[in-house]
């Protein structure tokens, strides 16, 4: 995809500090930008950061583009005001910041409202709205270590949200471990599915439900680990629709842990059999409003089955950015049902 999206929980911050600000963009998106144009919708009357869109700078041919898909996305997202960041390594010549064109292509739309615009060059910031009075002409710091921006670099790290040094890097964060590593994993998986067909899709779908349960508990410590075994099993169980849909619902309330189990499981996961586990990745990153890791797991997903359904509907989700907490309120909505079918499926069992 070219732009990278996240819609996280409302982040407040102070907007006095233009170094929080900038630490809380970097936060939300996941990665160290580069060469990019980043936009963040503010919303309510305390203009709390709920959307943030990131994408290529563009050359000059496409800038008119690139500034109309920032304001449309900005206006789907329903923003009150914007603030615009542009991270790259060029720096002001004179009175002239790079990309000002295009930046002025935004500003002066009247679909959208400008708060600030800032240009942001390793640790430099000059405003592409103020005079001097405000911005001198060598920029002001951007000071990482200020209070306000290490109160914002807390609570994400708090939250174990952690910078990724680039884009390419959180990608690959979600892709399946290859060499060694996968052979022993395509072995594991086939000897889940024999284990499938003995017990049941019944039977072994409990019984790992049961299994998962016991491993989240083991990952409330972020460094755990599943062995090949444990993911298979998981990976496989998954493509029962019913505890794949439990395990969306639990996604929905968990406070990590749940999370941090499939994403470790979906990267030992080998192709075609990994869309199940890959969808529950991606549908719990879109719900904690994470949409690069999101639309990197929904792809994989689609990519191993194109036809798989649930993927497709989340990816359609997150093109038109229906906002995250209505992922959240969708699981809890159909939460009875999965939980009625469920022990439906017990007692069934037991007759």
């Amino acid at each position: 995809m070219p732009a990278a999206e996240r819609s996280p929980q409302p982040t407040v911050v102070r907007v006095g500090d233009i170094s929080a600000v900038v630490t809380a963009v970097v936060h939300m998106l996941g990665f160290q930008p580069a060469e990019s144009l980043v936009a963040v919708a503010l919303r309510g009357p305390r203009e709390r950061m709920y959307f943030t869109l990131r994408l290529d700078l563009p050359a000059p041919p496409d800038r008119e583009v690139v500034a109309r898909e920032v304001i449309t996305r900005m206006a789907q997202a329903q923003a009150d005001a914007v603030m615009l960041f542009v991270f790259t390594a060029e720096r002001p010549v004179g009175d002239e910041l790079p990309h000002d064109d295009l930046v002025g292509r935004i500003t002066v739309s009247p679909d959208v409202r400008v708060r600030d615009a800032f240009l942001v060059v390793d640790d430099r910031l000059w405003s592409y709205l103020c005079n001097d009075a405000c911005c001198p002409s060598e920029g002001r710091p951007f000071e990482t270590t200020s209070p306000d921006a290490l109160a914002v670099a807390a609570a994400h790290a708090l939250n174990g949200r952690a910078v990724l040094p680039n884009r390419e890097t959180a990608i690959a964060a979600v892709q399946p471990l290859g060499g060694i590593v996968a052979v022993s994993m395509r072995q594991a998986m086939d000897r889940a599915r024999d284990e499938m067909t003995d017990a049941g899709v019944d039977a072994f779908s409990r019984r790992v439900g049961d299994e998962v349960t016991a491993l989240t508990a083991r990952f409330d410590d972020p460094r755990a680990k599943v062995d090949d075994d444990e993911a298979a099993r998981i990976a496989v169980a998954l493509h029962d629709v019913l505890l794949r849909d439990e395990m969306l619902v639990r996604l929905s309330e968990d406070e990590g842990s749940l999370r941090r189990l499939l994403e470790a499981v979906a990267r030992r996961a080998q192709p075609p059999h990994d869309a199940p586990v890959c969808t529950c990745v991606g549908w719990a990153a879109y719900a904690d409003g994470d949409g690069l890791l999101a639309s990197a797991a929904l792809d994989r997903a689609l990519t191993s089955d194109p036809d798989y359904t649930m993927a497709d509907l989340t990816f359609q989700l997150l093109q038109a950015q229906v906002p995250p907490e209505e992922i959240r309120k969708s699981a809890r909505r159909f939460a009875p049902d999965v939980r009625s079918e469920i022990a439906s499926r017990r007692r069934r069992r037991r007759r």
